[in-house]
């Protein structure tokens, strides 16, 4: 559409460079010289483009949309805006940072960018109709320049930071959809090489538009913030953009067509080697490794190698695709923190809700205590000492004491500070414990706990403290939803196993359910609440917490009355 790029075709016959010119048609006669440029250069650079989990969008000097790769379409929700500039923001549902304030033109990236700035990781919030909740994203732009260091467009790069999960389903789409355009493209270079022989009077021509097209999609690569590479199957460097070069400190001679062992040093290749080999196995390949940079320091590098394979179907080499993923990383680690300590707060504000029962819990075994040992003193006194009864008074005060070890073995449990620890556990005895924790405090509230758990359950991999805080949670809100029911106060739970490995548990109540379907899309949200002395961050921090461990949680209407809460934990291998 206009030249953009957003097919698994890109370069079309009738080529444009960045300002929208026609380039001489590139048929001619074939040589295998040129067949070689051109697999090498237009074959690796628009696969690697149309390859990367992020979002690449490239722009004309009058702003006109010349690249948009499938990740763009994918992260912005739809395809190239053909509209003014203007118009862009909410096409595409970008706002600032605030959520509320709609980008406005002078603060879009490329458009900055295209006046010579350069823009790294720019928040903007995304939202549409289709996703009302909305994401992060942080966008990195860059100026292109030509031969001559005029600005010719251009590109940036958009990424998703909300959610690590999100992120990793884009790149495992982007390999599949780079895997199907390889072949696509090989084909298609087929194709244009059979009437290159056909018309080989052209080939000066062609020739001089490959060139054209060379210097613009190297002008391209280089200017992306990825480290980019091609390795052949004798692991021999056959391409690299400036990123890689800048990364090692090295010039293009000193990396082009050396072997990866010499560029990276052998102690780097020993760790990298299992996963090159598996690449020219024929398999793709997604990991992350520690790499030095000349001037950063050790660096986290997520790196996609994507196999190579020629018209037999024979690996002929790989793609190799870097992206530094070291702050991301970072962040990820304080959000865990941040998510664990507010957790922590969130437990400790539900265990005091529980004072009063737990109090009452806790009295009676040692009031029990302190009864059989009156009485064994008292018989002690008469001198009349029956070993019988004395032994049944001593198993008494052993059995109290036992059901008070528990209780404040369970409160301590719950209080204290530890970060999150997925292990096998039973779900039906978290389930158990956590109903005895409540049970005094139902029964101050007049609410019946019918509590069935399937038999046999197969055991889950989880947190077992964390796992009976958002238990507790979904507890407590039923027991608030029906204080001011008349009706049989009766809390509900549930849990069954599903044919897709997960185990479901159900939190049923008989209150008065939610308003409209906007509490049930804004329940999860922080601070929202549908009390009036709610925080509105229990049900958010539970759903963090089951996010953590694998599953999801959702709330409905029940189509009597209440409302029942469902969370999902998978089963342990």
């Amino acid at each position: 559409m206009d030249g953009t790029r957003a097919g698994p075709n890109p370069i079309p016959m009738q080529s444009r460079d960045l300002a929208g010119r026609k380039l001489i048609s590139e048929q001619g006669e074939s040589t295998e010289a040129f067949n070689l440029q051109l697999l090498s250069l237009e074959t690796i650079l628009d696969s690697v483009i149309d390859a990367m989990g992020d979002g690449v969008v490239a722009i004309d000097a009058d702003g006109v949309l010349i690249v948009f790769n499938p990740a763009a379409r994918k992260l912005l929700g739809k395809g190239p805006s053909v509209g003014p500039t203007s118009d862009r923001a909410e096409a595409y549902g970008t706002y600032m940072s605030d959520q509320r304030t709609l980008l406005p033109e002078q603060q879009m990236p490329l458009l900055r960018a295209l006046k010579g700035e350069h823009i790294d990781n720019f928040p903007m919030f995304i939202r549409s109709s289709d996703r009302p909740d909305g994401f992060y994203i942080a966008v990195t732009a860059r100026p292109i320049q030509d031969a001559e260091g005029d600005i010719a467009g251009a590109v940036g790069v958009f990424r998703n930071i909300s959610d690590q999960k999100r992120t990793e389903s884009e790149l495992r789409d982007a390999r599949e959809e780079l895997e199907r355009r390889v072949v696509e493209r090989t084909l298609s270079l087929a194709r244009a090489n059979r009437e290159l022989n056909i018309e080989i009077e052209e080939r000066k021509q062609a020739e001089v538009a490959l060139k054209a097209s060379e210097r613009q999609l190297r002008l391209m690569a280089d200017s992306l913030p990825v480290i980019i590479a091609y390795v052949d199957a004798q692991q021999r460097y056959l391409f690299n953009n400036a990123s890689y070069n800048g990364w090692f400190g090295l010039k293009d001679d000193e990396i082009r067509g050396k072997p990866v062992w010499e560029v990276v040093g052998i102690e780097r290749y020993q760790v990298i080697r299992p996963s090159i080999e598996e690449a020219l196995s024929g398999r793709a390949v997604v990991t992350e490794i520690e790499v030095p940079h000349r001037k950063l320091g050790m660096r986290t590098i997520q790196m996609n190698l994507v196999p190579d394979r020629d018209d037999s179907g024979a690996v002929q080499g790989f793609y190799a695709v870097g992206l530094d993923v070291t702050e991301r990383q970072e962040a990820e680690a304080m959000e865990r923190k941040h998510r664990e300590e507010l957790a922590h707060v969130s437990r400790v504000t539900t265990m005091g809700e529980l004072t009063a029962a737990l109090a009452h819990e806790l009295n009676q075994p040692l009031t029990s205590i302190r009864s059989n040992a009156q009485a064994a003193l008292r018989l002690m006194k008469t001198g009349r000492i029956d070993d019988d009864e004395l032994e049944e008074i001593l198993n008494d005060v052993i059995a109290d004491n036992r059901r008070a070890s528990e209780v404040i073995r369970r409160l301590r449990a719950m209080l204290r500070k530890r970060p999150m620890t997925l292990e096998t556990l039973s779900l039906r005895e978290v389930v158990d414990e956590t109903v005895t924790l409540v049970r005094n405090d139902s029964v101050m509230r007049g609410v019946v706990i019918d509590e069935k758990t399937a038999p046999e359950l197969p055991p889950v991999r989880a947190d077992r403290i964390q796992l009976q805080q958002v238990l507790l949670n979904l507890i407590m809100n039923g027991f608030e939803a029906m204080r001011d029911v008349l009706a049989p106060k009766v809390l509900t739970i549930r849990a069954r196993g599903t044919d897709r490995g997960n185990l479901v548990v159900s939190v049923s109540d008989r209150g008065s359910g939610f308003r409209d379907d906007t509490d049930l899309h804004a329940l999860f949200q922080p601070f929202y609440s549908t009390k009036d002395e709610g925080m509105g961050m229990g049900l958010s921090i539970s759903r963090s917490i089951i996010d953590a461990m694998g599953g999801k949680i959702w709330a409905e209407n029940n189509s009597g009355q209440g409302a029942t809460f469902y969370f999902t934990i998978p089963v342990a291998e």
